[in-house]
């Protein structure tokens, strides 16, 4: 699949909203029978996909509460009616572990993938060579490493919203990248960075010691709205991509598929105005919609209310809104109706390709 990505940490985000619901949607699945295990392990690790961010939170919060009460609160060693001393245990070596195994699942894969690409000398060739494969995955950890704390509040804010029955709205994925105004990212992004200054003042103040080891986690929330701008400059992009940064192989190879997708890009304009308009009124586009319609069994769908179809063919697509455009596309015959009906009346109200 040649799918484009969302071209924005923002799209990215918006995205994953979307697909934070329907993987919380297979727990249910989950607890189907016969369903074979591959397909259910499958599942769980979808689901946690973005559980494991409100869980990688709470440890945090647990573990700021527990550097406090060490630091603040005064060991006892004897209680009331016990006559032996209550030692502390010393759980270094389980935490050491545990950082071991933590950065061992977050860089082991990476650092194989590079040196399976390090050791096929075409695939080399085509990312770049070995010099910039490896600063460009040095920059990728970077970049991912600031940006995980970020999709971390952003996918536990998904979360709860989730659980608490908020409603999304499933509209078509942003595929073409634009610069995010500052606004827009304070906007969406702004209550991050207010967590990480305020994460960073409350650990500096209370515990120094622990701020030490939130720093990868309170730096990307402090950066989270220049890492939002920065990921949607084009022109940044372009600058990597010539010095051979952060390149994929089919941008230095192309395979045939997309060299003849590049062609007919290039032959073809890319078509202009209402695309509800284009449906209604141009009869290649309007024949093309009711056989996908008929291909996909829904050639005879409930009619649209005759009151609706009037107020399309007489007040003209601009007074409709997204649901009553939806609906006529939907329906074949009040199709058929509106395109002889538009022809007659929607020029006359300035209606234009």
């Amino acid at each position: 699949s040649y799918e484009e990505p969302p071209p924005g940490i923002e799209e990215f985000a918006t995205r994953d909203r979307r697909w934070c619901q329907g993987n919380l949607q297979h727990i249910r699945v989950l607890l189907g029978r016969d369903l074979h295990w591959v397909s259910r392990l499958h599942l769980a690790i979808g689901v946690m996909a973005y559980l494991t961010s409100p869980l990688w939170l709470l440890f945090l919060i647990l573990a700021a509460a527990q550097a406090w009460e060490l630091t603040y609160t005064q060991p006892v060693y004897f209680v009331d009616n016990w006559p032996f001393p209550l030692l502390p245990v010393s759980v270094g070596h389980e935490a050491a572990f545990l950082l071991a195994a933590t950065l061992g699942l977050l860089f082991a894969p990476r650092l194989m993938g590079l040196a399976l690409a390090l050791l096929d000398r075409p695939r080399r060739r085509r990312l770049g060579g070995a010099g910039r494969l490896v600063a460009s995955a040095l920059l990728e950890t970077l970049f991912s490493a600031l940006l995980a704390p970020v999709m971390m509040l952003m996918h536990t804010r998904f979360v709860l919203s989730i659980l608490s029955g908020a409603a999304i709205e499933w509209a078509a994925q942003k595929r073409e990248a634009a610069r995010t105004a500052l606004g827009e990212a304070l906007r969406r992004f702004g209550w991050i960075s207010l967590v990480g200054i305020a994460a960073t003042i409350a650990a500096a103040v209370a515990t120094p010691i622990l701020l030490l080891w939130l720093v990868p986690v309170v730096a990307g929330w402090c950066l989270a709205v220049p890492l939002v701008l920065l990921g949607a400059r084009t022109d940044l992009g372009e600058r990597l991509r010539r010095h051979g940064l952060l390149l994929i192989a089919e941008e230095t190879d192309p395979p045939p598929v997309l060299r003849r997708l590049d062609e007919i890009e290039g032959e073809v304009p890319p078509p202009a105005g209402d695309a509800f308009v284009r449906a209604v009124l141009e009869p290649r586009r309007h024949a093309l919609h009711l056989e996908l319609l008929a291909r996909h069994g829904d050639e005879a769908p409930p009619a649209v209310p005759p009151m609706l179809e009037r107020k399309a063919v007489y007040l003209g697509p601009a007074a409709l809104d997204k649901a009553e455009r939806r609906a006529i596309l939907e329906d074949s015959c009040a199709m058929r109706r509106l395109h002889l009906s538009a022809w007659v009346h929607w020029p006359a109200i300035g209606v234009r390709l």
